[in-house]
């Protein structure tokens, strides 16, 4: 659902949301976007190295403004990319939420199919791989 966010807010800011230098740099443009996380929404990402690379960075000084970044966004759809944006995984709206949500209503008929299980992408967050080994385990799980 997090990517879901960033693709609604690059539709209309035109460019990559947290195009970060290198992992902490883009932990750095996350946080400017979500705030700086409690210990539980920390935890709720089930993440063993979330907290250690948290530790180091300062909280934003400011938080960045999706509205003022989405030019020409209908509000509607800043919305659904700030609820999406959360940094707990668990307070992000789920797909029939987003599909209630009002900026939704134009792109729906209320007679979506549904998945019939929920989706996991079997690789381990806390293992670093080259990008040739995701891209063959996602397409080996996925194909």
């Amino acid at each position: 659902m997090w990517a879901v966010g960033c693709i609604i807010a690059e539709m209309f800011v035109g460019a990559p949301l947290l195009a970060g230098s290198s992992t902490m740099n883009q932990l750095q443009k996350t946080l400017a976007v979500t705030g700086f996380p409690s210990r539980g929404d920390i935890d709720a990402c089930g993440s063993k190295y979330a907290a250690k690379m948290l530790e180091s960075l300062e909280q934003p000084s400011a938080l960045r403004d999706l509205s003022a970044d989405m030019k020409g966004a209908p509000p509607d759809a800043a919305d659904l990319a700030r609820q999406l944006l959360r940094f707990n995984p668990a307070r992000r709206p789920d797909v029939r939420a987003c599909l209630r949500h009002a900026w939704m209503a134009d792109f729906t008929t209320g007679d979506e199919q549904t998945c019939p299980a929920a989706l996991e992408v079997p690789i381990d967050d806390d293992t670093k791989f080259s990008v040739s080994d995701y891209r063959d385990r996602l397409y080996k799980d996925v194909g």
